[in-house]
């Protein structure tokens, strides 16, 4: 981003890549998916140490025996889906929100890296973590939920 972020939202624009649907479609589709790829990631790094602080090493290697999953599940671990919407959405809000939303609609006599730097804290703040918040309940939820009795898969639609 850089400079782009402080010239005025008009003064980038392309005519020609403002009407061609073709780019317009894989625009959209690479800013949806870089966040998506990236918070997969990083959850598929950390998901499993994560979930194994949760429990304690003792306790998470007695869910995972009784579990039984497959070589793939095992390097992911227990509500890996809820991990990964949580990172999803701050990569989408840092990545994405943030600075669409500042180049868009922030005063342009206002724009400076302190500004920027305000406006990404508080958008990852009040934005970001307020959604992202949910989905470490679910995810601290999910792994009480297949704690119980020892280990069982869990099951988001109960």
């Amino acid at each position: 981003y850089g400079k782009e972020l402080m010239e005025p939202a008009s003064s980038t624009a392309d005519a020609k890549n403002d009407t061609d649907a073709s780019y317009r479609a894989r625009s959209i589709f690479k800013t949806l998916l870089a966040p998506m790829l990236a918070g997969s990631l990083e959850s598929a790094v950390a998901n499993r140490a994560e979930v194994e602080r949760f429990f304690g090493p003792k306790q998470f290697s007695q869910i995972e025996s009784k579990l039984a999953w497959s070589t793939p599940a095992r390097l992911l671990g227990p509500a890996f889906l809820s991990n990964t919407a949580r990172n999803v959405i701050m990569c989408n809000t840092t990545f994405v929100v943030t600075p669409i939303t500042y180049k868009m609609f922030f005063p342009q006599e206002h724009k400076s890296t302190q500004s920027l730097f305000w406006y990404g804290l508080g958008m990852n703040i009040f934005v970001g973590n307020v959604v992202a918040i949910t989905q470490q309940a679910l995810w601290g939820r999910s792994l009480d939920y297949c704690a119980q009795g020892g280990g069982r898969n869990i099951k988001y639609t109960e």
